[in-house]
């Protein structure tokens, strides 16, 4: 437990230490499996839960299992082991929303209508809300239903606590809806993000990947001169004069700079812009 909360993949060996000790007891190998799939070794969570006999197949055996045939990408298995798991345990509303999530993906039209029901009902929890109406709005966006989209937004908007990331979901909803809101908004989000240095990153990455390099470097230029020497913040900078091509621009930012343990991303950036 201490190497898990180390981040630690020597917690893998000592799961697997306490196995050989007690290789009869089941839950010393989900715990192992568990331990496996939060290091990424999927290989490993699947080799460790074959082990398992079938007549010690909790609903935490079927929620593991789903999770390590996702991570496989196998989610018509995932779904059958979520399924399994929430008949044996069918008052459990995180195998629920596990379930609901994998149904969202289907295309038959009853099937996601039921998950959309479940989530929508699960929203009201406040142990699942945030998460069931990231998902919701996920689901909406990808069907183009952009007023369900915008609807479970601003539920999420008004849910507490109320984090930036979801404010720049928001913006997300707002952008591929081409709505009038997104301008005003964004100008919003700008204002928050340069008042915390942990939000920066999270809003210039988004208007990097919606090629908006432009519109991050005149936010950036404009912010107050103690957020504008951040360490992101100049990060920040170089890669959008990147994305442009403007590599004197690069160069000039980065040389002369030391960003001590990250100094190295520094030295990356400085090397491409003189390759």
């Amino acid at each position: 437990e201490m190497t898990e909360r180390l981040k630690s993949p020597q917690a893998i060996a000592w799961r697997t230490r306490v196995v050989e000790q007690q290789p009869e007891v089941a839950t010393n190998r989900l715990e192992l499996a568990r331990t496996s799939l939060l290091f990424g070794d999927v290989a490993g969570a699947d080799r460790t839960l074959r082990a398992i006999k079938t007549s010690d197949a909790t609903a935490d055996f079927h929620m593991l299992s789903a999770m390590t045939a996702f991570s496989q990408n196998n989610l018509l298995a995932a779904e059958e082991q979520c399924s399994q798991a929430a008949r044996l345990e069918p008052e459990n509303t995180f195998l629920q929303f596990n379930l609901a999530v994998l149904h969202l993906q289907s295309s038959n039209s009853i099937t996601y209508a039921s998950a959309v029901k479940t989530l929508e009902k699960l929203s009201a929890n406040p142990a699942h809300c945030h998460d069931a109406l990231r998902n919701l709005i996920a689901a909406a966006l990808k069907r183009q239903e952009f007023g369900q989209a915008n609807n479970y937004s601003t539920q999420l908007l008004a849910a507490q606590p109320l984090i930036f990331t979801d404010r720049v979901l928001h913006l997300t909803v707002l952008k591929e809806s081409d709505s009038p809101e997104f301008g005003k908004y964004l100008s919003s989000l700008e204002s928050l993000a340069g008042q915390e240095a942990n939000n920066l990153p999270v809003l210039g990455t988004w208007l990097r990947a919606h090629q908006m390099s432009d519109e991050a470097i005149q936010w950036l230029l404009h912010l107050p001169v103690k957020m504008r020497v951040e360490r992101g913040a100049r990060e920040l900078l170089a890669e959008c004069y990147a994305d442009r091509g403007e590599w004197a621009q690069v160069e000039s930012l980065l040389t002369n700079e030391n960003w001590t343990d990250l100094d190295f991303i520094r030295l990356a950036l400085l090397a491409q812009a003189h390759r």
